[in-house]
């Protein structure tokens, strides 16, 4: 009878066992789905750093906490200016580690996406 007659409400008897009918087409479903998604995730400033694209250094002209962390790692709101290029403040939205977020005054290193052309925060210049 199962607790509370659940087994009576779904049409069952109880002790009968239920076929496993969904399991291999959710799993198929789920590995399409990873390698679609894989394909499609934007790129990392690390990994474009390795892949060899050029870093461009910039100055920290302000930061701004957002109140929002990812992994215990603040989102702050920093506005650079490039130390190369056009001399325009350029805002960026990034994950920043705890123990090295940029001050004002600071060099940073920015990496250009390729697919996009957007700046993305690649950490403290040395």
């Amino acid at each position: 009878m199962g607790l509370f007659g659940r087994e009576r409400k779904l049409g069952r008897h109880a002790g009968e066992r239920q076929p496993n009918t969904g399991a291999a087409r959710v799993s198929a479903a789920g590995a399409q789905v990873a390698q679609t998604t894989s394909a499609s995730l934007p790129a990392t400033a690390q990994h474009l750093l390795a892949m060899g694209a050029p870093a461009t250094k910039a100055t920290v002209e302000s930061v701004t906490a957002t109140g929002h962390v990812v992994d215990h790692d603040p989102v702050v709101d920093l506005v650079v200016r490039l130390d190369a290029g056009p001399r325009r403040p350029l805002p960026l939205r990034t994950v920043v580690p705890r123990i090295t977020v940029p001050r004002q005054g600071e060099a940073v290193l920015l990496v250009a996406d390729p697919n996009t052309g957007a700046y993305l925060y690649a950490g403290l210049s040395l």
